[in-house]
């Protein structure tokens, strides 16, 4: 078993991705590719105090949500899956939220669209055609009277979930207001995101979805300057199945992320 802690291959595999140094992994990716050119135990044992800062280009729940793979590097993924990036323009004006509901079950987020003052964009996921499309205040209005009137336009009577009914398709693009964004609150289980919040100014914009399950994964995406926005998403099902984002770090060099919220 010791002769593993003198093998240059060894120590030379913990700088790549996935492994211990694997945020170092484009420092050195190059020499790597050069038999004998680098002392890799030694470099493994310097580097052990080195500060992650936003100069190493940190990247933020890249490998929580998407299985520690890191598909956005090195291009593998589940099958029938894709990952797509959207950089995040200077002046980000708005974020559009496409929301849709199949088969009576639940609600999902299918696609986002990140808006620019300019009027370009980048969208990553899906938009169904058709979308009716509403400001976030239009949008928390109707579901704030659906939850208390309860009543289903389908039926003509008192619905339980009225909600379902009110999601289905061609669902709706809800534009929402996205000065300062920071990042996202989202609910999540196997079958996608149900509900995603925008965090502006340290606080949740929040459309008060409700989505409740004892399988939901609640995490909180935030960084003080957001970089690009990465999304796994089912392509035969079309929507979002995952969210990562990039950015710079806040003052302590820490991302401000918190699994419960």
């Amino acid at each position: 078993m010791d002769v593993i802690f003198f093998s240059h291959r060894f120590w030379r595999s913990r700088f790549n991705i996935n492994e211990e140094r694997g945020y170092l992994y484009r420092a050195v990716r190059e020499s790597s590719r050069i038999p004998g050119d680098i002392d890799w135990q030694r470099l493994y044992h310097s580097t052990s105090a080195l500060p992650r800062d936003d100069r190493l280009d940190e990247t933020l729940n890249m490998g929580e949500p998407f299985d520690g793979a890191l598909q956005h590097y090195h291009g593998t993924r589940w099958a029938g899956t894709k990952v797509e990036t959207a950089k995040i323009p200077p002046k980000l004006a708005n974020v559009g939220v496409s929301i849709l509901c199949e088969n009576d079950q639940y609600r999902v987020i299918t696609g986002l669209d990140f808006y620019s003052q300019d009027g370009s964009s980048e969208s990553i996921g899906y938009k169904t055609p058709d979308a009716r499309t509403l400001t976030d205040k239009e949008m928390a209005s109707r579901i704030q009277y659906r939850h208390m009137s309860g009543y289903s336009s389908m039926s003509g009577k008192r619905d339980l979930h009225p909600l379902q009914e009110f999601y289905r398709s061609p669902g709706f693009h809800v534009l929402m207001d996205a000065t300062s964004l920071e990042g996202f609150h989202i609910i999540k289980t196997p079958n996608g995101i149900h509900e995603l919040s925008l965090i502006r100014y340290g606080q949740p914009l929040d459309l008060g979805f409700g989505y409740e399950s004892s399988e939901c994964d609640l995490q909180t995406l935030q960084m003080p300057e957001l970089t690009f926005v990465v999304a796994m998403s089912d392509v035969h099902a079309r929507r979002i199945l995952d969210l990562g984002i990039r950015g710079r770090l806040g003052y302590d060099n820490r991302p401000m992320r918190d699994r419960r919220w």
